[in-house]
């Protein structure tokens, strides 16, 4: 009976010690290792986070991050041929796409708040920002109040929609708010004078405008109407695909990897790194 038990104990321990195989994978880990495929969803227009280079293919500050996650979900789960491949998402389709397992990640310009949470999971913050106005500056529009009877643009299922519609209720301002596809076609609106301000983030706000060949007729202004902290998103209730996540990000940001990383992405857009960036990537820097 002695010798019974001491079988059980040492199977059990043996049991507790082995790694966890294949068939205890769960979640997208456990997706990824079946289909061989880790697939990323891009902005096509979030510069200087998710867009398409002159080459069109997928780059920007969170591109590289979710490739990099990419190399580390590879590595866990040994899989030197895993092909990661991209798919354009938008506003719209972003959180369907993802929780329907069509991409396992998605990677642009998303602020993570108790609304999204609600149906989606996200990683670390890799940025916070703002709520601002780009606008014409022949509309005059130099703060919110001055929409009044001046039309605006938005992309619509953004935090940007959800945050110009508090302030024009809180302040009782009356305008007309114009739906556009993405933030391109924002910035297009405002030159084909169809709008007078375009509402985005901050950073997102200073990304289009240097592309546009129109930059000196427009200008960002206002105070921040919102704060922002940006997440990669990720499916609910899959713990173990988030630590994955989030042990790459953390290793990025306490390498110092993310700084020329930062440079190489936000340098050509003249988007200087805030105290508030920079000590988000020291507050998410998790030691092992």
């Amino acid at each position: 009976m002695k010798l019974l038990r001491f079988a059980l104990a040492a199977a059990v321990l043996c049991a507790l010690a082995a790694p966890a195989s294949a068939q205890e994978l769960y979640g997208t880990l456990k997706k990824v290792k079946e289909s061989k495929t880790f697939t990323i969803g891009f902005r096509e227009a979030s510069f200087p986070f998710a867009y398409y280079d002159d080459a069109k293919k997928p780059t920007g500050f969170a591109v590289e991050l979710c490739t990099r996650i990419g190399e580390a979900v590879k590595a866990q789960l040994a899989i030197p041929d895993l092909q990661v491949k991209y798919l354009p998402v938008n506003p719209q389709t972003r959180i369907p796409l993802l929780t329907n397992g069509t991409i396992d990640i998605e990677c642009g310009s998303t602020t993570n708040n108790l609304a999204r949470q609600q149906q989606v999971d996200f990683s670390y913050s890799f940025y916070v920002t703002g709520g601002r106005l780009l606008a014409s500056k022949a509309s005059g529009v130099k703060e919110i109040e001055d929409l009044k009877g001046k039309i605006v643009g938005v992309a619509p299922g953004t935090s940007n929609e959800k945050v110009l519609k508090e302030w024009l209720e809180k302040l009782k301002i009356e305008t007309r708010v114009v739906s556009v596809r993405d933030h391109a076609e924002g910035m297009l609106a405002l030159e084909t004078g169809r709008i007078d301000a375009y509402a985005h983030d901050e950073v997102g706000a200073y990304s289009i405008l240097s592309k546009s060949t129109q930059k000196e007729k427009f200008h960002v202004v206002g105070r921040l109407l919102s704060f922002d902290p940006y997440g990669l998103m990720i499916r609910r209730d899959d713990s173990a695909y988030k630590f994955t996540v989030n042990k790459a990000l953390a290793m990025i940001f306490r390498s110092g990897e993310v700084y020329p990383m930062y440079k190489k992405h936000f340098d050509p857009f003249s988007i200087p790194m805030t105290d508030a960036v920079d000590w988000n990537f020291k507050l998410n820097s998790m030691p092992d």
